[in-house]
């Protein structure tokens, strides 16, 4: 969800969120974008670094990966 301002703005695409170990041992948080099924968005997550979440305020399926160091 792209932002705009102070406010987040729903992206209708659909994709696959996917979490798994690289080869090079590190933790990655994935998005993939299922039009072109090649990943958008790459993150490396260490232990403690971050939370992902469900959005409480949303009825929808919405989540959050929310790192510590970060507004």
């Amino acid at each position: 969800m792209p932002m705009e301002g102070n406010r987040v703005i729903p992206d209708s695409r659909k994709g696959l969120a996917r979490i798994g170990r690289g080869e090079e041992g590190l933790i990655h948080f994935q998005w993939l974008g299922r039009s072109l099924n090649i990943v958008e968005d790459d993150q490396i997550v260490f232990p403690d670094e971050a939370i992902f979440e469900k959005v409480n305020q949303s009825s929808g399926r919405v989540y959050i990966l929310k790192f510590h160091m970060n507004d």
